[in-house]
């Protein structure tokens, strides 16, 4: 389920013995909700609110199903005083032949951090083998699947140009903390809500993985 998907409904069809069927559709948000109504967990009910709000953060940044938001019933957050720091990013990463050019997240999938390098290279991330593309010149490769508690955790991937090899180091929350604080209108203010939405659901997640086990 991507961010802005959380109101969709998933279809469950059980086919029993016979050929009868039952089906059941449920949702991230229906879900959500039923432990925001009665789960004691107060760690918890921040984690699952601030995701809420994540959801709908990007259903409005991406122009989905946005008359049926995520966090629709509980109170509008407000990102106004959301600040993004601590999270710098060394400049000159890479080999002589291909240096770090710019890295994004794309968020309207999985949470995926996106490396760019202006030559050609091969990249591995925790030992596994990353596929490289190329794009406008530029040669990219994308870590998936970052969880909420380790958006603040930085990313190491290691690169060779063929005959040069570096390890490159970019930080999730960089990418975040640049999009707010940028003042050139290149991101708008429905994107600055996204990556704020994503920093709170980041710090509730911390609290409540710091403090629960399961």
């Amino acid at each position: 389920i991507t961010p802005q998907e959380m109101t969709d409904e998933v279809i469950c069809q059980f086919v029993y013995d016979g050929g009868s069927t039952t089906e059941f559709a449920y949702s991230v948000q229906a879900y959500a909700n039923y432990i925001l109504n009665y789960s004691t967990n107060e760690n918890m009910k921040a984690l699952v609110k601030q995701m809420l709000n994540y959801g709908a953060a990007a259903q409005i940044n991406f122009g989905y199903n946005t008359d049926k938001l995520a966090n629709a019933g509980w109170e509008a957050p407000d990102y106004s005083n959301v600040t993004i720091d601590g999270f710098t990013v060394a400049g000159g990463q890479g080999t002589e032949n291909a240096k770090l050019y710019s890295a994004s997240l794309i968020l309207k999938s999985e949470t995926t951090l996106r490396f760019f390098f202006t030559g050609k290279v091969t990249a591995t991330y925790n030992g596994q083998e990353l596929e490289v593309k190329e794009r406008s010149g530029l040669y990219y490769v994308d870590v998936v699947g970052i969880s909420a508690k380790d958006l603040d955790e930085d990313v190491t991937i290691t690169i060779c140009d063929g005959t040069n090899t570096a390890e490159v180091t970019y930080n999730p929350m960089a990418y975040c903390a640049a999009v707010l604080k940028d003042t050139s209108d290149a991101f708008s203010q429905e994107m600055k809500d996204l990556v704020s939405s994503l920093y709170l659901y980041n710090q509730a997640a911390n609290t409540y993985f710091a403090k629960e086990d399961k």
